[in-house]
């Protein structure tokens, strides 16, 4: 069954999203910047939103100034440095042995074979893989 609660943003929801921080302080995200985001995350939620976050707390408090390509992608390096508990997580779970038997198999770029639907969807869910409707299951 598919995760609704989980489901990935499109990139218009992204800019929709960033632009509601635009609408409340006046700082804007450059189309760059969320395309940038996007291409990162492919929506995933909780890294859309890290990204953000770590821009407009850290990097970029002066509302005056505009949130750029090169701010999100520092803010990438940020997350992956400071391995914060869903990246570590996500790490641990690369463990798993229903994990495996799908990336594995993907990252060698050998045919995938008979795995349980569940497990797909599970990998889906946690961000790991997504549904691309002309090429079946893709790492985001």
């Amino acid at each position: 069954m598919p995760c609704n609660w989980c489901r990935y943003f499109t990139a218009t929801e992204v800019a929709e999203l960033y632009q509601q921080h635009t609408d409340d302080t006046g700082q804007v995200f450059t189309s760059k910047a969320i395309e940038t985001t996007f291409d990162l995350t492919q929506g995933q939620p909780w890294l859309v939103n890290a990204l953000a976050k770590e821009v407009v707390e850290y990097l970029v408090k002066d509302t005056n100034v505009a949130i750029t390509h090169e701010h999100i992608l520092k803010a990438k390096e940020i997350l992956i440095a400071r391995q914060d508990t869903h990246l570590d997580s996500l790490a641990e779970r690369l463990r798993e042995p229903r994990i495996k038997a799908i990336i594995e198999p993907m990252l060698a770029g050998q045919a995938l074979g008979d795995t349980p639907s569940d497990d797909r969807q599970y990998l889906i869910d946690l961000g790991l893989l997504r549904r691309d409707p002309s090429a079946g299951l893709t790492m985001p």
